[in-house]
């Protein structure tokens, strides 16, 4: 199994030696290709992949195409899809091109701050029709890589973005490194090694970083940390308490400081004018986080609303306002729908021939893992059939079944413990029917086998905690939070999430 991390970091970005470095990204081989893109070199079906990130994202797209596919019964071909404010035009078309590659049209590239304040006007909308004047809202999402900040006002009528600031290198993650950083050099001090010639090491302790802050945003006690084996079968074994996070992370809480601040500056604003403060995000439950809130504005934030799937529920919104059924509409003024430039390094957009040529990449992985899901799926029914097999020759068929039978079973059994996973489907299927001669003998009809789907795109990308993960396997089909749907003019239309 594979697993990629965070490939969304790498859109619109050229290639440099320096980006293996990070410990997020150091789970997996990242090279130069001919695009100037990143390239993320991977194995799937015996067989080594690069795949820049447009290719990736295309992934994910066509997983939840297919989520939405199976959920609806419509076949989808549009979307909606939320993204950071900060992306620079070149992130933007990568967005874009990903779209393409996966076969879908983009109706929107919607900010992440805008979808936050559609979500509250759409929950909202009884008590903001009717009123005298606008209210003045600041919404703050600090989410696992970024930090946003937007002002705007809000009425029955319309969404007015009065400014929107954000910091793309302070999120979640970056509180988590700082542990890791911590905890890693009193590690090597001790037991004498490199975490940064151990990558899948570095990336378990810096797991167990994520787990500790989020343990210590509900708790002021001394609370341990232990990573098994970190190296070389040495344990890592420490402690913290949240005044010391505070004070280890002191230079993260006065950026964050700094660009509340700058959200007012920017909309000409007073503390006193800002009639409520909503926080969204799943680092929005850091406790320092909050109290820098109260102490900038002057009122504690509020958590009405989820803090996990606002972008996605205004992404579902404005997707759902596409239809002349849905019976909300809202005026939205002040959105950035440019991006800001991206400096010298600027990657050109993919022609559609390169668009052509990875949607055929994409659809021979697909060929790929759709013999590798039947593949699994006979094996699946060959285990089960084989186990209830030897269980019935222990007990039903004790003094009716051969010896020669039972050590046949067996050996099936032990050859599926071992070499056997890795078989053909030819194989295992021959394996089924000699199996189901043997219960014709001992009973009317062969029990039927319930197995789980297996059914899964080639590369899977999870969402938990934040963290966008692509898994190069097929396995069982998971929900992933965060994802809606609606129906517009009889095309089904969907949405995803990149921050």
């Amino acid at each position: 199994m594979t697993t990629l991390l965070n490939f969304v970091d790498l859109l619109g970005c050229k290639y440099k030696p320096s980006i293996q470095n990070d410990p997020i990204l150091s789970s997996y081989k990242l090279e130069d290709t001919c695009h100037d893109r990143v390239g993320v070199r991977t194995r799937f079906a015996n067989k080594s992949w690069i795949f820049i990130p447009e290719q990736l994202l295309a992934m994910q797209l066509l997983q939840l195409k297919c989520m939405v596919e199976k959920c609806s019964e419509i076949e989808l071909s549009n979307v909606v899809i939320s993204i950071p404010v900060h992306y620079n035009t070149m992130q933007r078309q990568a967005v874009r091109d990903a779209v393409s590659i996966a076969g879908l049209k983009c109706l929107h590239l919607q900010c992440d701050t805008t979808a936050i304040a559609l979500t509250y006007a759409y929950y909202n909308r009884t008590n903001l029709t009717g009123l005298l004047s606008p209210l003045t809202m600041v919404f703050v999402s600090i989410g696992y890589r970024t930090s946003q900040v937007a002002v705007c006002t809000l009425d029955g009528r319309s969404l007015k973005m009065l400014a929107t600031v954000s910091d793309p290198e302070l999120g979640g993650r970056k509180f988590d490194k700082r542990l890791f950083k911590l905890f890693g050099k009193r590690f090597e001090r001790k037991h004498n090694v490199q975490l940064s010639s151990h990558p899948e090491s570095a990336r378990r302790l810096l797991t167990a970083c994520e787990a500790l802050k989020i343990r210590m945003s509900s708790t002021s006690s001394l609370l341990p940390i232990k990573v098994e084996s970190l190296v070389k079968n040495k344990d890592l074994v420490d402690q913290m308490q949240r005044k010391e996070f505070e004070a280890v992370c002191h230079t993260l809480l006065s950026r964050f400081e700094q660009l509340l601040r700058q959200s007012l500056l920017l909309a000409e604003l007073e503390p006193s004018n800002v009639h409520a403060i909503e926080l969204v995000g799943g680092s929005c439950r850091i406790p320092a986080l909050q109290t820098i809130v109260a102490r900038v504005f002057g009122k504690s934030g509020s958590a009405t609303m989820n803090a996990q799937e606002a972008v996605a529920l205004g992404c579902a919104i404005r997707a759902a306002m596409c239809s002349p059924l849905f019976p909300f509409s809202l005026e939205i003024i002040g959105e950035d729908n440019t991006g800001t430039d991206p400096g010298p390094e600027v990657l050109d957009p993919l022609t559609e021939q390169e668009i052509e040529h990875f949607r055929a990449t994409e659809s021979e992985i697909q060929d790929l893992n759709n013999t590798e899901t039947t593949r699994l799926n006979t094996l699946n029914e060959l285990t089960e059939l084989a186990y209830k097999t030897r269980r019935c020759m222990q007990q039903e068929w004790k003094n009716r079944v051969l010896p020669t039978q039972v050590e046949a079973v067996e050996q099936l059994c032990q050859w599926l413990d071992a070499e056997g996973k890795r078989s053909e489907t030819q194989i295992y299927s021959n394996q089924i029917d000699q199996l189901k001669a043997i219960w014709k003998n001992f009973e009317p009809s062969v029990p039927a086998v319930t197995l789980k789907s297996t059914h899964q795109p080639a590369v899977r990308q999870q969402d938990t905690t934040a963290q966008s993960e692509l898994t190069m396997k097929v396995k069982e089909s998971e929900a992933l939070p965060g994802v809606r749907s609606s129906q517009a003019n009889g095309t089904h239309q969907s949405l995803v999430r990149l921050s």
